[in-house]
């Protein structure tokens, strides 16, 4: 009869001593980083496959810019990426005004068909002129470096090979 009687305990904490305390934390916390682990893993595999669907979709939707030219068939092209030439509808990614092609990472302008480039005002080197920072200097104000600022920068660049 004793096995089916329950005891209430009002605040099980206050049974555990100190030592018990932090080891029942120390596992809780193991238990949250492993989650934590399987849920961003989860997460991660369902926006590849969500990008590998993407990718690999027949969207009717996308529309296509016409360029000068022929293809390798003979036939006009519709995208092409002024950078690498690529010409795989599954790279290329209408934004409006540019082309992004996701193979180089370069921006086509629609407007002249050419890479979409703006001098960076910090280290005076081309950058993509949608790029939310420049690749080279990391700058992101978009503000003009002084003459020291760019010697400086140039120098380090230039040692890089940029």
């Amino acid at each position: 009869m004793a096995s089916f009687l329950k005891i209430v305990i009002a605040n099980p904490e206050a049974t555990l001593c100190e030592d018990c305390k932090q080891v029942q934390r120390e596992k809780a916390k193991k238990w949250l980083i492993n989650a934590g682990k399987v849920v961003g893993t989860i997460a991660v595999a369902a926006g590849a496959a969500y990008l590998a669907a993407r990718e690999t979709s027949d969207d009717e939707g996308t529309s296509y810019i016409p360029f000068d030219g022929e293809d390798d068939d003979g036939g006009a092209l519709e995208m092409k990426c002024a950078n690498c030439g690529n010409t795989d509808e599954r790279f290329l990614w209408d934004e409006g005004d540019t082309i992004y092609c996701s193979k180089c990472c370069h921006r086509t302008s629609k407007e002249t068909g050419e890479d979409d480039l703006v001098e960076c005002p910090y280290c005076h080197r081309m950058r993509d002129r949608k790029e939310m920072y420049c690749r080279r200097c990391n700058d992101s104000a978009w503000i003009e470096s002084t003459q020291n600022e760019f010697e400086e920068t140039d120098k380090i660049l230039k040692d890089m090979g940029c």
